[in-house]
């Protein structure tokens, strides 16, 4: 004789079907599924599933909120944040700045991608600048915290836009990352400069360039630098 091979349909459950919030917490969840046949004999298997919660509990603090593009500099601090799951674990912070045209993570300039620094310091280009805060552990859950016109800045001269740019590009501290972020900066101020002559914004752009391209070339060239997605 032969034997046929049985055909089961796998069992797909779908998580639209559980009601909101049922699953909350960090608790462990223990899902049991029980076959019977025809016959009534039964067999069950399960499965357990930890829930992870982002970190919570902090804040995003900007002790100066008012200055000058590409001279002052601001400081964000990021303060408070735990991951009640693991105490002793480690939490990642990243910064971004929006402009007022952006209004997602994906037209965001990055001020420092994931590390377990949770403040930075940096020069902003003009405008009312929305700042974004990123805290994650271990596992990667995350929590985003989002302050709408966060700072106000001021318009930058045509003299410290040079000067700012020049700086970038004579700078010997060998962080293409950071200068990637500084020449980002440095771009947007030069769109808001209505007052330098159309040569020097030509001179500007191409030393601009320049510098970008060689940030490029030395940041796909570092084994330690992580581009966040």
């Amino acid at each position: 004789g032969c034997i046929s091979r049985l055909g089961i349909d796998p069992i797909v459950i779908d998580p639209s079907g559980f009601v909101q919030y049922v699953l909350e917490g960090s608790s462990t969840f223990t899902f049991v599924m029980t076959a019977v046949d025809v016959d009534g004999i039964s067999a069950s298997s399960s499965i357990s599933i930890q829930l992870n919660r982002a970190p919570r509990h902090g804040n995003l603090t900007i002790p100066v909120t008012v200055g000058a593009a590409l001279s002052d500099q601001f400081s964000l601090i990021a303060q408070g944040w735990s991951d009640l799951e693991d105490p002793t674990s480690p939490l990642f912070y990243a910064f971004s700045f929006r402009t007022p045209d952006c209004n997602q993570r994906q037209c965001e300039n990055v001020i420092s991608s994931a590390s377990t620094s949770n403040s930075v310091s940096t020069t902003f280009p003009p405008g009312n600048l929305t700042l974004v805060l990123y805290v994650s552990d271990s596992k990667r859950a995350t929590n985003v915290t989002v302050l709408k016109n966060a700072v106000f800045v001021h318009q930058a001269s045509a003299a410290d836009v040079k000067s700012f740019i020049n700086d970038i590009l004579d700078s010997s501290s060998g962080d293409p990352e950071a200068a990637i972020s500084d020449i980002g900066i440095a771009a947007e101020a030069l769109n808001e400069d209505h007052s330098s002559t159309e040569d020097e914004m030509r001179d500007t752009r191409a030393r601009l360039l320049s510098g970008m391209n060689a940030s490029l070339s030395a940041a796909f060239q570092s084994p330690e630098l992580s581009i966040q997605a």
